[in-house]
């Protein structure tokens, strides 16, 4: 009978872990446990067991048979391998010495044999007695112990303590032994990863372990290794500046790098830190008033900056014009009107190359009085033109000295310009003759040239029968001088050619009226502004309420400029606006031959949107009359420019009157006096 747990076991059956007759091994059984059951000296790592249950013997080394002597495991000879030895080197005459099956010599074949146990060695004997020909434990491959002599005189080192191959680790002489490692693993000498193993000298071999810092290889747990920093520098880690490097465990070392943002101190890339804003103002960010920022990473912002500046009484104010001098600084003069200001008061501010508010003069001259142009000369002083001609300041605002454009009353100045040697020049009004001039009958227009001291030089009046209205005014580089404005007749032997017309005259430095050219349409058309590029044309700009020199009204009054040579050849023509009203008042050129205009429209100029009532325009020509933008301020309210200037790097400056709040900035009591900044770099 059988039960059903009775087991029955069949030869031949290799895998099931069972160890059946015939079988070496069966999976995790083994018929011997270790290399040296099987005949083998040494072992480095555990038996395996093949497929078909063969014990997997390529961790076991050196053994009697192999062809290899091994002396530390007592063998004289393997095989055909004697070591070089015969029965001749050997003391033992001729023969054939051979070797026995337990690798030692076999002298049976030579023609003396050796007596064992005379104390003498000779022939095959390893030691004889105390006589162990020179040798000890440590000769032999072991790290120390007895080494003795036989029965066979053959060398016995059962006495000697361990050697590299053992399995056995000496700390003193071994940094592992077989697959005894002490602890050591590829990470804890330093690797990432893999697998170490003991060489046949028992130090550790580290081939099979993978990535260590040091090795110029970027490993996934490196911030860097050597020169390879994964493209990291100090400044893309936030630094100003430095030289990165690698630490000895392959992390950045930034102990050299300079400066972070939030120091304090602008380094490397940083326009700013914090409050501090180096050399910056509001102009680096394109604006000019105020204070700019300084963002979390070092760039500079907006901050309080703006373009537009609004101040004035709680009356009427006006901006009238604008100037700028050799050192960016900015002077605005027009008038301010109320309390105990008996009808006015003229005004003169200044601001400094950034944006700053420096000096502020007021004057009253005696009923309405206001500033109607102003420049400045190579020394820093500030000429203004009015009810009184001509007044001089030093470029703290100080009043040096006035002039009166004539000894009675009845004359104004409207524009004044310097030129290069200093000679300063005054256009206006007059209802009188000036300096022993003659009225030509209504209202004539003048020229008066002061030296630097204010001494007058010469005067000239000229005019027609009817009115005659000088706005504007602008000296080449040659001192040649011209004025533009209104006439209401034929001026100077030209034909009128409506109502109002355009004049455009020129002077020499000398004094002597060169040419004078009049433009008009059959309605009305107003000279405002001239100004002179570097090739010696004068641009005039104004307004029309007609088709000007063939272009086409846009309906009501337009803006107009027009550009003509120092011969007085008109080059061409240009006419713009809404179908609203649109006039302008100022013009200049820039430093590479743009030209700006500037006043105010009635209505979506050029596409821009349209605030309401009037809203300031500025528009740029290139020197052959195309037009490139043109920009818009304002509010609900009324907003008009009249004075435009651009200073040595091409920003220019907007002056005028503001009924309401333009870009946020808020306005008095009443209408107030604006000053904008619009940047060269301006584009659209």
């Amino acid at each position: 009978m059988f039960a059903c747990d009775d087991e029955k076991k069949s030869t031949g059956t290799c895998g099931n872990d069972v160890l059946d007759p015939g079988e070496a091994c069966d999976a995790t059984r083994f018929a011997a446990q270790t290399c040296q059951e099987l005949g083998y000296y040494e072992q480095n790592g555990a038996l395996g067991c093949r497929a078909d249950c063969t014990i997997d013997v390529s961790v076991c080394a050196l053994s009697c048979g192999d062809g290899l002597i091994s002396m530390n495991h007592g063998e004289a000879c393997d095989g055909a391998d004697l070591g070089e030895e015969s029965c001749a080197s050997l003391g033992m005459g001729s023969g054939e010495l051979t070797c026995s099956p337990e690798c030692r010599f076999d002298t049976s074949g030579c023609g003396i044999q050796a007596v064992c146990g005379d104390g003498v060695v000779s022939g095959a004997e390893t030691c004889d007695g105390a006589d162990l020909g020179g040798e000890s434990c440590e000769t032999q491959g072991f790290y120390g112990g007895i080494l003795a002599c036989d029965g066979d005189c053959q060398l016995d080192v059962s006495f000697c303590s361990n050697f590299c191959g053992d399995g056995v680790l000496q700390t003193n002489y071994e940094a592992c032994d077989g697959t005894e490692f002490n602890g050591a693993t590829c990470e804890v000498m330093g690797y990432y990863e893999g697998e170490m193993s003991c060489d046949e000298n028992c130090q550790l071999d580290m081939t099979g372990c993978v990535g260590i810092c040091g090795d110029g290889i970027l490993h996934d747990l490196e911030e860097c290794d050597g020169e390879e920093l994964r493209g990291v520098t100090c400044e893309s880690l936030g630094f100003s500046a430095g030289m990165l490097t690698c630490d000895g465990t392959c992390q950045l070392f930034t102990a050299v790098c300079n400066g972070t943002c939030g120091d304090g101190l602008i380094q490397g890339y940083e326009a700013c830190d914090g409050t501090n804003l180096g050399y910056h103002n509001c102009r680096d960010v394109g604006l000019f008033f105020n204070t700019p920022g300084c963002d979390a990473q070092c760039v500079l912002q907006a901050g309080t900056c703006d373009d537009v500046h609004i101040w004035g009484g709680d009356g009427t104010d006006f901006g009238y014009a604008v100037a700028t001098d050799g050192l960016r600084n900015v002077f605005v003069t027009g008038f301010i009107h109320g309390a105990n200001t008996d009808g006015g008061q003229v005004l003169l501010t200044k601001y400094d190359t950034n944006g700053a508010f420096i000096a502020q003069d007021t004057w009253n001259t005696g009923g309405a009085s206001s500033g109607r142009g102003v420049a400045t000369d190579d020394a820093g002083n500030v000429y203004v033109t009015g009810a009184s001609c001509l007044i001089r300041y030093d470029g703290s605002l100080v009043r040096q000295w006035e002039r009166p454009c004539a000894a009675t009353p009845g004359a104004w100045g409207t524009g004044v310009a310097v030129d290069g040697t200093g000679n300063v020049y005054v256009t206006g009004t007059t209802s009188i003759a000036l300096d022993g001039q003659t009225a030509s009958g209504g209202y004539d227009l003048f020229l008066i040239r002061y030296d630097a001291a204010g001494v007058v030089q010469w005067t000239r009046q000229w005019g027609t029968s009817a009115n005659d209205e000088a706005a504007g005014l602008a000296v080449d580089g040659t001192g040649n001088v011209y004025v533009t404005g209104t006439t209401f007749g034929d001026l100077d032997g030209q034909t009128s050619l409506g109502s109002a017309d355009v004049f455009l005259t020129r002077y020499a430095p000398d004094g002597t009226r060169q040419w004078t050219r009049q433009w008009g349409t059959a309605t009305a058309d107003h000279g405002a502004g001239v100004a002179v590029d570097a090739a010696g044309n004068a641009q005039v700009t104004g307004t029309t309420f007609g088709d000007l020199n063939g272009q086409t009204s846009q309906g009501g009054w337009d803006a107009f400029l027009l550009q003509v040579s120092a011969a007085g050849t008109l080059q061409w023509t240009r006419q713009w606006g809404s179908a609203a009203e649109d006039k302008a008042f100022g013009v200049a050129v820039d430093p590479i031959g743009n030209i700006h205009v500037a006043g105010y429209t009635g209505g979506a100029l050029d596409g821009q949107a349209f605030q309401g009532c009037n809203d300031i325009f500025l528009s740029r020509f290139d020197g052959a009359g195309a037009r490139q933008w043109t920009r818009l301020w304002g509010d609900s309210d009324c907003e008009n420019a009249y004075g435009l200037a651009v200073d040595s790097l091409g920003n220019a400056y907007l002056t005028g009157q503001t009924g309401g709040g333009i870009n946020g900035q808020l306005h008095q009591a009443g209408p107030n006096v604006f000053l904008i900044f619009s940047p060269n770099t301006y584009t659209p």
